[in-house]
């Protein structure tokens, strides 16, 4: 069975009826999982010894809607990505460092069915952990990242009926209170600019028609863009050349919390939050 077959069988058996729902739509994992292999084969590099090093962190770029798709099962998909990068690596005699993680990210602009692959060596990365030949191994069936099982419910003793109770009055009540949002801003660093976000989207970057324009060359012209609903903002790296970090990590997608800190290009920003 080759790499490619193992692993379609490995993810069909981690998100079990919802395979062919999810996955048998415009980006196909397997179409992922090529490119992918082709990325870590481009980018290998010959180091001392002969040796052949290949990236560790991968990214895969899609649409919106794609994107929409495909992130309730993203744990299953990224750690099966990363299980079929490391076995393709190991039948080559290829190496790198600690770990192979992948990672999704959006970009608007992208076409509904394309996608794009980017990688990077992080020299920092723990020493391994993942098993070798782990496409091999029993698939554990888990739940999209959304879903959350009811807490289970234990039987008690059986209780006596109780007497029928007279019946409570009844109190008008109003309308129930409109939730307050709060205000969120990001701040940069070296020249001062501040953004206050607005509800919706927030694109950050180089081009002239960015909601927050930074004038720095390591910034892609559409390179992040932060969504807020009044009370939770999220990043989302736009598919940029040189990625995005919050608080030193490379990142895809994030939750933002207040104090958090972005890098972009050589531009340091901070996520500011009024909770209500």
């Amino acid at each position: 069975m080759s790499l490619a077959q193992r692993f379609e069988r490995r993810l069909e058996g981690l998100v079990g009826g919802a395979f062919a729902r999810v996955f048998k739509g415009q980006v196909e994992p397997v179409e992922v999982g090529n490119a992918l292999q082709r990325e870590a084969a481009d980018r290998r590099q010959v180091v001392g010894g002969g040796q052949v090093m290949c990236p560790n962190r991968y990214r895969v770029t899609l649409s919106s809607s794609d994107h929409e798709r495909l992130v309730p099962w993203e744990v299953q998909l990224t750690n099966s990505l990363a299980e079929l990068i490391q076995d393709y690596l190991d039948e080559n005699r290829w190496t790198t460092v600690g770990d192979v993680e992948v990672y999704l990210a959006r970009d608007d602009s992208l076409h509904t069915g394309i996608f794009g692959v980017a990688s990077r060596m992080e020299p920092q990365a723990p020493p391994r952990r993942r098993p070798y030949d782990s496409l091999s191994m029993p698939a554990v069936p888990a739940m999209p990242r959304e879903h959350v099982p009811p807490p289970p419910v234990h039987a008690g003793p059986p209780r006596e009926a109780e007497p029928p109770r007279a019946p409570m009055p009844t109190r008008q009540q109003g309308p129930p209170p409109v939730p307050r949002r709060g205000s969120a801003t990001v701040v940069v660093d070296q020249t001062g600019q501040r953004y206050d976000l607005r509800l919706g989207s927030n694109v950050i970057g180089r081009g002239a028609d960015s909601d927050l324009q930074l004038l720095d060359q390591g910034v892609s012209r559409r390179h992040l863009d932060i969504q807020f609903d009044g009370t939770c903002a999220t990043v989302y790296d736009l598919g940029s050349t040189n990625g995005t970090a919050v608080n030193g990590h490379e990142v895809g997608s994030q939750v933002l919390r207040h104090g958090d800190v972005l890098r972009i290009g050589h531009s340091r920003i901070v996520f500011h939050q009024d909770v209500p």
